[in-house]
């Protein structure tokens, strides 16, 4: 990478860098795989998939306990579908939701319906896309295999605005933690937990926790791992600053 300093009309230094590119895993995706065979899968688009949801619910209205009553209804459809994706990116199987729901004892008899409808609809939504269809998660998991096949000694990630990942993008960042020059990654933290997660009830649970998580990865890979670096300065303003102290203390006062 080449970066130079200079002094801007108000005397003020400003940065300027070449051969940097910003991505979200997606745009990444695009941008090492568009070449390659099996980037070329048809995908569905939102709308798509959709469809399919409904027309998945309409073949077994016969064996749904309470889906079918509800598939018309505005916005179900929809949710029902990012639902089905949320499942696949978490790299949860209908297999391993239905081995889930038949360890779940003393859950009522709505709970019970739906768990069943989502079996259901997910077993078969697995069935219709699996092979034929190109989606968000087999996407990143070609991306993460690419990642672990080239060679990315020479090339330095940095990664923002994460308090977690889903386990598809947990793959692509060990993936670049293995085989990259460098990752820093970003996050939004009162201090680190290299040894221990945080309480369940501390306000950085999700950021301290995927910490750890990444700390003891780097650990296990013999990664060599960075002295943590702190912002300099507070990127609220005063009254901003001010309130989080009042509660900080609250909180103190609270639990003394």
């Amino acid at each position: 990478m080449n970066w130079q300093n200079e002094k801007n009309g108000n005397g003020q230094d400003s940065y300027a860098q070449s051969k940097l590119q910003v991505f979200s895993f997606s745009r990444l995706a695009w941008y090492l795989l568009k070449d390659t065979a099996a980037y070329q899968a048809p995908r569905l688009s939102t709308t798509g998939l959709n469809m399919l949801v409904f027309q998945i619910i309409s073949d077994h209205q016969g064996e749904l306990k309470l889906f079918a009553g509800e598939y018309n209804q505005p916005g179900f459809i929809n949710e029902l579908t990012n639902q089905l994706e949320e499942l696949k990116q978490s790299r949860i199987s209908a297999a391993d939701l239905a081995n889930l729901v038949s360890q779940l004892n003393g859950v009522n008899n709505d709970l019970t319906a739906k768990l069943h409808d989502l079996v259901l609809v997910y077993a078969a939504y697995e069935q219709a896309v699996s092979g034929q269809y190109l989606g968000n998660a087999e996407i990143y998991g070609q991306l993460a295999q690419y990642l672990e096949e080239q060679d990315f000694s020479h090339a330095h990630f940095y990664l923002d605005r994460f308090s977690q990942f889903t386990a598809c993008e947990q793959q692509i960042v060990s993936a670049l933690i293995c085989n990259a020059q460098s990752v820093l990654i970003s996050l939004t933290l009162d201090k680190a937990y290299p040894k221990q997660t945080p309480d369940p009830n501390d306000l950085f649970y999700e950021s301290g926790t995927l910490y750890h998580h990444l700390y003891q990865q780097a650990k296990q890979h013999e990664i060599n791992i960075i002295i943590d670096q702190y912002a300099s300065s507070v990127r609220v303003d005063n009254e901003l600053a001010q309130l989080d102290r009042f509660f900080n203390c609250g909180c103190e006062n609270g639990a003394n």
